[in-house]
């Protein structure tokens, strides 16, 4: 065997051990914890886990041993042995025999392996002499014996620590602390072809290296591997990203394009090119069969023979799908408005149907022979996949589909020409259309890729496995059983890109949606996958809410119709939140939600975008009964209330605008129209500042540069508060200290100080957006102590990683620096303004000099308020209008008396002008503040970050003022949070 073939089995073997297995070894012999660490990250006692040690070494043994390999495994997961020396080896085998028999280990090497290394060396010591010879034959020489003269000694390097991996054994990169789901069976995925022996071709996205590079490649997969090889990238300079490559059914050819040509490839372990076509803004691919010739679509459909180069020019004709017959003898283009269908050898067209002959349906694939076509159902409702002739386009007699949801544009058919396979909610079923009758099902989470992706499910040669991908995932199945062949890979983690996550308030526990279907909640510590809830396909929500005491976790359904709430520990639904009638849900949907801090009200957002408008609703968590509900018009923004709620429920972030929850959106509303924004809102944890990446109004787009700018922007007034460098649209997650933020680049996290305006620290990460030269991570969010962050990426996983602490920078200010400070804190510059902010939560004296500065406003008293409640019904109008004019100008502390003044007995005028007032203040939660009334709103956000026992006692004082004053509503809520 190979070397690469013996990582292939030591692979799909301790990935197939039992997790409680196969976490202890590599926890143990891959990541060098001891006893204790690695019991306390598997969650188990320390002699549970050695038990565990012992009977899943005991498995792999007797599992290796059957492929005739050397029994040590752990040894093994240390990665191919390189080339050596006849003195090394022997030196190495003379250490191993020295260890062994209770001699010690010479210093040099003790100085390099550390403490630990005797644990693992009585392991390894019996195993060593058979594991280096194996490693002299596999890595070495092809004639068995022959010994390479020692090469000079390279420059001795001191070991660092062990490099972290996950489960799988794949590591992880530097800061990463825990993977969450896998990277086995995962690559960019556009189709791929199937060898003779099973082995899979696959072609599609990998990232350059540079930022705006955009490549593709092409790996294979052994049969029974769940790891491709290193992918090898076509070897074009300019890839058009909107023309999906193909590969031959047989993988043996690869086609793909720029803007201004088509090129194929002959693939073996590398790709020789053997055709190119100049044909210029192609959008259509197809291969035939043998990889003889390649159909391209452009302004018309051109026929290639791949042999000689020769192209023919058919006429036009629809070009959504292109496919070939089994046989290759006829061409198939198509759209769910005409279809046409060639004769290849001749050109000849043989059919051409308009769209309402096929049902409005869209042509998905021909029979062997050419005479069948199986046409999709036209949308995402219930229907069948509908078998027509393809010649007279009517259905054939006694061919029918199953009566199911048709997902991921899969219909192929299978190589008996007469079953077909299906891509339906479930995953992929097998079907007979003549009997009528499903043959097999076999389980993956349904895709959300649209017809034309053509994801191609396929069984290879002999008919024993049945492939099929994911835009993200490459699944396998045994045809006959319907059992993955990669259990474990293919049933841990997302099979599409990680859009939205939550983490549980004591940190244990952490929430992923995906591009499919499904909410998976992790153990944040050991990585360990609990259980999939069904909820729906996240498009720009990127939040699944836990509640306050960690038991519930609030998600969308799946239809996007209602909020529901899950028990973590059964992973039953509790609770379904409606709103709207099934008529109405027709054409709305939820577009964004929220559970109060409190746990006690859920806030959603059904959006009409057909009426232009939307309903902002709230629920009583307990009962699910609505509490309030109110309609509110859409500011005719094509994207609607596509946004985010603040983390405190007050403030709404979406349709181009920033606006109190209780107010909606009304004049008084934040326009973020200068910031035009794309991508997600993001807010800090006291709901006080707002991250968001937007077009750049200066510096236009250009194909090289996308001109974009990332901003913080003040909740109170929508000024910018600091700006970053980036370069596409980015994730964000604000630290809980409030001084601090993260972001996502296109290769990394990248951490920058609030304070400072500085970047301190980075991240390399191993994954990167495969397509687009966006940010490796699209939604990311600190755990609530700030120790840890978890990050969502394009390719299927998430990370936890270990932040970096941010440099302290606090300094003790004299009086005179205090004064300046409380007078920039009213500043409209938002970077002068939280300068402020956290130039005096930092200051030791701060608290002290605020406490002289900011006073609790007091409620109205009843010998002030019932004069003048008395004078609003005087006869005299100029007494009236003195009266209005003086609790006008008090509104802040006189809103409760005239609320409760509403109750009682009043005159018709009286009651006027109460109502008149009431209604001419616009609410403790208006924005943009200036002047004092800014002041003090950024004097308590001081004093929260300050967090001190001093600092709280202030707030609370601040908070027994007149209910309705601004400053009193900001410190009740400031009090709030610090206490949790």
């Amino acid at each position: 065997m190979t070397w690469r073939e013996v990582r292939e089995v030591l692979d799909r073997e301790l990935a197939a051990l039992p997790e409680k297995y196969r976490v202890p070894l590599v926890l143990c012999y891959l990541q060098e914890l001891t006893y204790e660490e690695a019991a306390r990250r598997a969650g188990c006692p320390v002699g549970a886990l050695r038990g565990r040690l012992e009977r899943g070494k005991e498995r792999l043994r007797k599992r290796l041993a059957e492929y005739g390999l050397p029994l040590a495994a752990p040894a093994l997961l240390l990665g191919p042995p390189a080339p050596v020396s006849a003195a090394l080896a022997s030196a190495t085998l003379d250490t191993v025999r020295t260890v062994a028999n209770g001699g010690r280990v010479p210093a040099a090497i003790a100085g390099l392996v550390g403490p630990r290394t005797g644990f693992r060396v009585a392991f390894l010591a019996p195993l060593a002499v058979a594991l280096t010879a194996l490693g002299a034959v596999l890595a070495g020489s092809e004639r068995p014996g022959a010994v390479a003269e020692p090469p000079a000694p390279p420059a001795r390097e001191v070991a660092g620590p062990p490099a972290r991996v996950d489960p799988f054994g794949d590591p992880l990169p530097d800061g990463g602390l825990v993977r969450l789901g896998t990277m086995r069976s995962r690559a960019g995925i556009h189709t791929f072809g199937l060898r003779a022996d099973g082995t899979v071709v696959t072609v599609g996205p990998l990232f350059g290296g540079g930022k705006w590079d955009q490549k593709i490649g092409v790996r294979t997969w052994g049969p029974r591997s769940d790891a491709s090889e290193a992918p090898v990238p076509l070897p074009l300079k300019e890839y058009n990203p909107a023309l999906f490559p193909q590969v031959s059914l047989d993988g043996r050819f690869v086609a793909a394009g720029t803007t201004a040509k088509v090129v194929v490839w002959e693939w073996t372990s590398r790709a020789k090119e053997v055709a190119a076509f100049p044909i210029e803004r192609a959008r259509g691919l197809a291969l035939s069969p043998d990889g003889s010739r390649l159909a391209v679509a452009h302004e018309k459909v051109a026929l290639c023979d791949v042999r000689t180069g020769a192209v023919r020019e058919l006429e036009p004709g629809p070009a959504e799908v292109l496919c070939f017959s089994g046989d290759g003898r006829r061409l198939m283009a198509g759209s769910s408005e005409r279809v046409v269908v060639w004769d290849v050898a001749t050109g000849k067209r043989l059919a051409d149907h308009k769209g309402e002959t096929l049902g409005g349906g869209v042509p998905s694939a021909l029979d062997h022979t050419g005479s069948v076509i199986a046409a999709l159902p036209h949308g995402w409702g219930e229907d069948r996949v509908r078998f027509l002739d393809a010649i007279t386009g009517e259905p054939v007699a006694g061919l029918t589909g199953p009566e199911v949801e048709i997902y991921g544009g899969v219909v192929t058919f299978a190589p008996d020409g007469k079953t077909v396979l299906l891509g339906n909610k479930d995953g992929v079923c097998w079907w007979d259309p003549a009997a009528g009758k499903l043959i097999r099902q076999f389980d993956a989470p349904s895709s959300t890729a649209a017809w034309f992706e053509r994801q191609q499910a396929r069984l290879t040669p002999d008919g024993k496995v049945l492939v099929w991908h994911t835009q993200q995932a490459l699944f396998r199945w045994d045809a006959t059983t319907g059992k993955p062949l990669f259990p474990q890979a293919q049933g841990t983690g997302h099979t599409e890109e990680v859009k939205a996550l939550d983490i549980s308030p004591d940190g244990t526990r952490v929430a992923t949606l995906g591009g499919e279907p499904g909410v998976r909640v992790w153990d944040a510590t050991t990585g360990r996958q609990l259980f999939v809830l069904p909820s729906s396909i996240p498009t720009d929500v990127d939040n699944a809410d836990f509640s306050p005491d960690g038991r519930f976790l609030f998600t969308l359904s799946r239809k996007r119709d209602a909020v529901v709430k899950w028990d973590v520990a059964t992973g039953k639904e509790i609770t379904r939140y409606v709103v709207g009638t099934p008529e109405e849900l027709r054409t709305s949907t939820l577009c964004a939600f929220r559970l109060a801090p409190n746990g006690r009200i859920v806030h959603g957002v059904l959006d009409d975008l057909f009426r232009k408008s939307a309903r902002m609703v709230q629920w009583d968590a307990e009962s699910g009964r609505i509490l309030s509900e109110r309609t509110v018009t859409n500011r005719g923004q094509e994207d609607g209330y596509q946004g985010s709620f603040s983390p405190d429920c007050r403030w709404f972030a979406g349709a181009e605008s920033l606006f109190p929850v209780e107010l909606g959106p009304t004049a008084k509303a934040i326009a973020l129209e200068k910031a035009r924004p794309i991508g997600m809102y993001v807010f800090s944890s006291d709901s006080r500042l707002l991250a968001l990446t937007g077009w750049s109004v200066e510096a236009p787009a250009t194909p090289s540069d996308p001109a974009c700018h990332a901003v913080v922007l003040d909740v109170a007034t929508g000024a910018k508060v600091f700006e970053m460098p980036v370069r596409w649209c980015t994730g964000f997650a604000f630290h809980p200290d409030g001084r601090s933020l993260a972001g996502a680049e296109s290769d990394g996290l990248v951490f920058w100080d609030l304070v400072t305006g500085k970047e301190y620290a980075r991240r390399k990460a191993h994954a990167r957006h495969p397509i687009d030269p966006q940010p490796f991570a699209r939604v990311m969010r600190y755990f609530p102590d700030g120790t840890k962050l978890v990050t969502g990426h394009h390719d299927t996983t998430a990370l936890i990683w270990e932040a970096p602490v941010r440099p302290k920078g606090a300094k003790v200010l004299d009086e005179k620096g205090r004064a300046a400070l409380w007078d920039d804190l009213a500043s409209p510059d938002g970077a002068k303004g939280w300068g402020a902010v956290w130039g005096l939560a930092d200051d030791p004296g701060a608290v002290a000099f605020l406490r002289g500065k900011v006073t609790p406003v007091p409620a109205l008293p009843a010998k002030e308020f019932d004069p003048l409640l008395a004078d609003l019904g005087s006869e005299a109008f100029a007494t009236r209008e003195a009266a209005t004019e003086k609790l006008k100008a008090a509104l802040d502390r006189a809103t409760g008396p005239l609320r409760a003044a509403l109750k009682a007995e009043l005159t018709a005028e009286q009651k006027l002008r109460v109502e008149q007032l009431l209604a001419a203040w616009p609410g403790a939660d208006r924005r943009p503040l200036t002047g004092d009334r800014l002041r003090g709103v950024r004097a308590v956000a001081a004093l929260e970050l300050a967090g001190t026992a001093g600092a709280r006692k202030l707030l609370a004082e601040l908070a027994a003022g007149a209910a309705d004053a601004t400053i009193t509503r900001e410190a009740k809520f400031a009090l709030g949070r610090v206490s949790r």
